[in-house]
C-alpha cells in the first residue's frame, strides 16, 4: 500500500481508520461514551511506526478527517468534543510511534519477548497521554462524568487496541503474512479451526447458557493453542475474536458480566480486565515459544553445519592418510627394488654406487615428509620453540631465491626478485622463516608449470614488511582461497595430478608466520591467471648495507642437520651414512626362478620404473618401461607384453583410464594381465582397480616373493565386465 503516492496511501489509511472507528463505536456502551476496545489506536500507531516521520503529516491529516467524519457525521457529537477526541488520538499515536523509534526498535515484532515486554509500558505511556486529554474532554462534555474512572476506561481501551491490533498492522505492512504460505494445508486448516473454536467457545461463555460471573475466564485456556502451535500474531487474532464476541454479547445483555447486575462502568472494566489477563501472559508465552523454536532451529542449523565441517575434515583426513601412504610408498618402492637386485650387482660397483645415490635421494624424500609431519604435530601442540634473533629479511629472501633457482631453471621458468638495497631487520627464527619462503617459492615453481614467470617482491610501510610471491600459473579456485591454509587441503586431489605432497606445507607456512606476529594470505584472479601469496612481518628497523654486521643473517641449516628444540624433547635427524641391505633374498635362488614373460612397467616415478625393471630382468623377464599413460598404450600395441605393471596416480592420464582404454581396445588380447602397482592400498582402491579392468592390485613397495608367486601362479581373469561406454 505504501508504495503508492503519499496522498493515496493516506487516503487508504483514512478509510481503514474510519472503518475501525465504526467497529469501536459499535463496541461502546452508550452510557460510558468511551469504547471498551478501540482498534483505531493500534492502526494509527502501527502505520506511523512503519512510515518515515517526514510522511507523518499525510496520515495524521487522514486520521483527523476520519475521526471528524465518524464523530460528527455519523454519531452527531459536538464539533469541539470531536476535535478534542481527535487531538487525544493523534497525540497518543505520535507519542507511541516516537517512543518505539526512540528506543531503537525499528524491527518491533511480537516474536520477541523483549519487544513484547518493552511494547507494553510504551503503549501504556502513549495511551496515558491520550487518556489524559480524552478524559478531560469527556468531563467537559458530560459534567456528571468522573475523571479518573473515565481516564482508566479510555487508557485501557487504547492500550488493548495498540497491543492487539498494532503488531498485526505492522506485520501486514511488512508482508510478514507471507509465512502463512509456508504452512502446510493441515496447518492452515488447524489455524482456521483454532479461530473458529475460539469464537465458538467465546460465544458459549458469553451467552445466557452460563450466567456465572467466574465462568468468563473459561475462554483463557484456549489461548494456549495459538501460543504453543502458532505465533504471537495468532494469539492477537484469537484475543481480538474473544474481544469482539465478549463485548458484543455483553452490549446486548447476554453473558455473565451483563447478567451480574453491575453498573456500566464496572462492566466495561470487567471486560477490559479479562482482555488484559488474556493478552499479557499469552503474548509473552507466544514470543518465548517463538524464541525457543528459533534457538532450536539455529542450534539445529549449527549442528548440521558442524556435522558437515566434521565430515569434510574426516574426508580430508582420509584423503591425507591415503596420500601419505602413497607419498611414502613411492620412494620406498625403488629402494625395495634396489635392495632386491643389490646382491646380483656385486661385480658391478659402478651400478651399485648409482643405486646407492638413488636410494639416498629417495630416503631424503621420506625424511622430508617425516619432517613435515613432525612440524605439523609440534605446531598443533604448541611445542615449537622459535630461536628469535635479529635477521636481515632481505638477505634471507635472496638466499631463498638462490635455493629455488635450479628448480626454476630446470623448468625453463623466469624467476625475478625485486628486493631493496637495504637491510630489513626482523626478529625471528632464521631457520623457520627460511622454511616459509622456501616453501612458497617451491610451490610457485612446482605448480606454475614450464615456462612460467615467478616474481618475488618486498615492500615496507608502517612498520611492516610485506613479501609477495607471485606466479602466472593455473591459479587457485575461489572456493579454495579461504581453505588453502587448512591442514590436508589440496586444490588438485585427482589421480592425474602432476605433483605430489601432503597438503600441509601451507598450514606450516601460516602457523610459522603467525607465530612471528605476521599474516599470510592468498589471492587469485581466476583459473589460469596465477596466484599471489602475501606475507607480512613486523619490521624492527631498516639499515643501510654498510651497517655493522652484528645483526647479520644467521645461515639457516638444512632441516636434516637442524636440532629442533621444544618443550619435552630434542629431536635430531641426521642424513644416512650408507645402506647395508640384508642378503636374505639372494640366499633363496628359487625366488628368481620363474617362467619368463614379456613385461611392461609404467610409472611416472622413473626410479621406481627403472628399479622394478631391474628386479624383473633379474627374474629372467623381458622388460620395457614407460613413464606416462599415453606412451603406455602405444607400447602395449607395439611391444605386445604379457603383463603390464601400471601405476595408478600419474599426471595426464591415471592408471585407471589407461586400463579402461586397454580393455576396450579390440587389438589388445584378453589374456593380457594388468597389475595395479600403486601407493594407494585401501579396500576402496582395490575395488576401483578391479572395476577399471585390472587383474591384480599390488601395493608399493612389493616384495619379490609376491612377484615370484604372481608369475608362478598368474590369476585367472576375474575382473567384472566393463561398462558398454568404457
Amino acid at each position: 500500500m505504501f508504495k503508492l503516492r503519499p496522498y493515496l496511501s493516506a487516503l487508504a489509511f483514512g478509510l481503514a481508520y474510519f472503518l475501525a472507528a465504526e467497529v469501536g463505536h459499535a463496541l461502546s456502551f452508550q452510557q460510558a461514551s468511551i469504547a471498551t476496545f478501540w482498534p483505531p489506536s493500534g492502526i494509527f500507531v502501527g502505520v506511523l511506526f512503519f512510515v518515515p516521520p517526514r510522511r507523518w503529516p499525510w496520515f495524521i491529516a487522514a486520521a483527523i478527517a476520519a475521526n471528524l467524519v465518524s464523530d460528527i457525521g455519523w454519531h452527531q457529537k459536538p464539533p469541539l468534543v470531536s476535535l478534542g477526541f481527535t487531538l487525544a488520538n493523534s497525540v497518543e499515536a505520535v507519542v507511541g510511534a516516537y517512543l518505539l523509534q526512540r528506543f531503537r526498535e525499528p524491527h518491533f515484532t511480537l516474536r520477541s519477548r523483549r519487544h513484547v515486554l518493552l511494547g507494553m509500558p510504551l503503549a501504556a505511556l502513549a495511551a496515558a497521554c491520550g487518556a489524559t486529554i480524552g478524559a478531560a474532554i469527556v468531563c467537559f462534555w458530560q459534567p456528571t462524568a468522573n475523571y479518573f474512572p473515565t481516564w482508566a476506561v479510555w487508557w485501557s481501551s487504547d492500550v488493548m487496541g495498540m497491543l492487539l491490533v498494532g503488531p498485526l498492522v505492522v506485520a501486514a505492512l511488512r508482508q510478514q503474512w507471507d509465512n502463512l504460505r509456508l504452512l502446510s494445508w493441515p496447518r492452515r486448516f488447524e489455524l482456521v479451526a483454532m479461530l473458529a473454536s475460539t469464537a465458538l467457545l467465546s460465544h458459549i461463555v458469553f451467552s445466557d447458557v452460563h450466567p456465572v460471573f467466574g465462568f468468563t475466564f473459561a475462554v483463557i485456556p484456549i489461548l494456549l493453542w495459538p501460543a504453543l502451535r502458532f505465533c504471537a500474531k495468532s494469539v492477537s487474532l484469537a484475543i481480538v475474536v474473544i474481544a469482539l464476541v465478549a463485548i458484543w454479547n455483553t452490549l446486548h445483555g447476554r453473558g455473565p458480566i451483563a447478567q451480574a447486575g453491575l453498573p456500566v462502568a464496572q462492566q466495561v472494566f470487567a471486560l477490559q480486565f479479562l482482555l488484559s489477563v488474556a493478552a499479557v501472559p499469552f503474548l509473552v508465552l507466544a514470543a518465548g515459544m517463538h524464541e525457543l523454536q528459533a534457538a532450536a532451529d539455529d542450534l539445529e542449523t549449527r549442528i548440521a553445519e558442524r556435522t558437515r565441517q566434521l565430515a569434510e575434515a574426516d574426508q580430508r583426513k582420509d584423503h591425507f592418510l591415503a596420500v601419505l601412504a602413497h607419498e611414502l610408498r613411492n620412494p620406498l618402492a625403488p629402494i625395495s627394488n634396489a635392495l632386491a637386485v643389490w646382491p646380483a650387482l656385486q661385480d658391478n660397483p659402478a651400478e651399485q654406487e648409482r643405486l646407492r645415490g638413488m636410494m639416498q635421494s629417495q630416503l631424503g624424500h621420506v625424511l622430508a615428509l617425516v619432517d613435515e609431519l613432525l612440524d605439523v604435530n609440534r605446531i598443533s601442540r604448541g611445542k615449537v620453540e622459535l630461536r628469535r634473533q635479529p635477521i636481515d629479511l632481505v638477505q634471507l629472501l635472496r638466499d631463498a631465491v638462490d635455493c629455488i633457482r635450479p628448480m626454476a631453471n630446470k623448468a625453463n621458468q623466469s624467476l625475478d626478485a625485486d628486493l631493496p638495497d637495504k637491510r630489513w631487520i626482523v626478529e625471528g627464527d632464521p631457520v623457520r622463516l627460511k622454511q616459509v619462503f622456501d616453501n612458497l617459492l617451491h610451490n610457485a615453481s612446482k605448480y606454475a608449470g614450464d615456462n612460467a614467470r615467478i616474481r618475488l617482491t618486498a615492500t615496507a610501510s608502517n612498520g611492516l614488511a610485506t613479501v609477495h610471491v607471485q606466479d602466472n600459473g593455473p591459479g587457485i579456485p575461489a572456493e579454495y582461497l579461504q581453505r588453502i591454509f587448512e591442514p590436508f587441503t589440496q586444490v588438485d586431489q585427482s589421480l592425474e595430478r602432476a605433483h605430489g605432497g601432503l597438503g600441509i606445507g601451507l598450514t606450516l607456512v601460516r602457523s610459522l608466520i603467525e607465530s612471528h606476529g605476521g599474516t599470510v594470505s592468498a589471492t587469485s584472479d581466476g583459473p589460469n591467471l596465477g596466484s599471489d601469496f602475501a606475507v607480512t612481518l613486523p619490521l624492527t628497523r631498516v639499515e643501510p648495507l654498510a651497517a655493522s654486521s652484528s645483526s647479520s643473517t644467521s645461515k639457516p641449516q638444512h632441516a636434516h642437520d637442524t636440532e629442533v628444540a621444544h618443550a619435552d624433547d630434542t629431536l635430531r635427524i641426521d642424513p644416512p651414512a650408507g645402506l647395508h641391505p640384508a642378503p636374505a633374498v639372494a640366499s633363496e635362488p628359487s625366488v628368481w626362478e620363474v617362467p619368463p614373460r614379456r613385461v611392461l612397467v609404467v610409472d611416472d616415478v622413473r626410479a621406481s620404473a627403472r628399479t622394478l625393471a631391474m628386479v624383473l630382468k633379474r627374474m629372467g623377464h623381458e622388460v620395457e618401461t614407460r613413464n606416462d599413460g599415453s606412451s603406455a598404450i602405444e607400447a602395449a600395441l607395439d611391444y605386445r607384453p604379457d603383463v603390464i605393471f601400471l601405476d595408478i596416480a600419474m599426471p595426464g592420464m591415471s592408471g585407471y583410464e589407461v586400463a579402461r582404454q586397454l580393455r576396450s581396445d579390440a587389438a589388445i588380447p584378453d589374456d593380457l594381465l594388468l597389475v595395479a602397482l600403486t601407493g594407494y592400498g585401501q579396500e576402496e582402491d582395490r575395488r576401483q582397480a578391479l572395476a577399471a579392468g585390472f587383474d591384480v592390485h599390488m601395493v608399493k613397495p612389493v616384495d619379490v616373493h609376491i612377484l615370484a608367486q604372481f608369475f608362478r601362479n598368474p590369476p585367472a581373469a576375474s575382473r567384472p565386465p566393463l561398462p558398454a561406454d568404457a
